[in-house]
């Protein structure tokens, strides 16, 4: 091979390199971009699968309907939340509602403890149109 065809082989290759790298680059940033919109969307869901499984329980009485006058706030130390029935953790904060007479606690993260509010402050304003109530 002679200088000129050695050259030009380089120059391609360099040309090359240059494009895969740049699609290499492009390809990240829309693995990061579909991964923060499915986060998204994956939140949404649970979201609105937190408000209807809570929904439902406040209806057929497995959570409280009367706020109790003291709730404790604090880190999760592995308990069941009676909301979304998922296991607590250190590094969240849970809301303990004491139980009536001999009921035992009822645990909410945080999260589950507003939707719990929210839907519990509708259903008790509107106990006649609980079918009716759509909270979004």
């Amino acid at each position: 091979m002679d200088n000129q065809a050695i050259t030009l082989a380089l120059e391609t290759s360099t040309a090359l390199c240059r494009d895969a790298h740049a699609v290499a680059l492009q390809a990240s940033e829309l693995v990061a971009l579909n991964r923060v919109r499915l986060r998204e969307q994956a939140e949404r869901t649970s979201v609105r699968n937190r408000r209807w499984i809570i929904r439902e329980k406040l209806w057929d009485g497995r959570l409280p309907c009367d706020r109790p006058a003291v709730v404790r706030g604090g880190p999760g130390r592995g308990e069941m939340c009676a909301g979304c029935e998922t296991i607590t953790s250190a590094s969240q904060l849970v809301m303990e509602l004491p139980g009536v007479d001999d009921e035992p606690l009822t645990y909410l993260h945080a999260d589950c403890f507003q939707v719990w509010e929210t839907l519990r402050r509708l259903t008790v304003a509107h106990p006649e149109d609980r079918a009716l109530v759509r909270v979004r």
